[in-house]
């Protein structure tokens, strides 16, 4: 199976991308170029942006799946806010 993976170079995504090379899989990493030095070895490189689409987008066609593990920071202080339980 050739799985295309964004978010692969995160700590989830790199320990992901191990488990599938471990399996034998086949997989493409998306990656800016600052993080291409991340992505383990064994995956192929698929430069992108996961938040621009059209930089990536003709990369994906030879996969069998699309995983997306692109997480995001919260900005700012959730300190103080109070989460109304039921």
């Amino acid at each position: 199976m050739h799985v295309f993976l964004s978010g692969g170079t995160g700590h989830t995504g790199t320990a992901f991308t191990k488990e599938l090379l471990s399996r034998g899989q086949v997989v493409t990493v998306l990656a800016r170029p600052s993080s291409v030095p991340k992505i383990p070895s064994g995956a192929a490189v698929a430069p992108g942006d996961a938040l621009n689409a059209p930089t990536f987008e003709n990369q994906i066609g030879a996969a069998d799946t699309f995983v997306h593990l692109v997480g995001g920071r919260a900005s700012g202080s959730l300190e103080g806010t109070r989460i109304p339980r039921d």
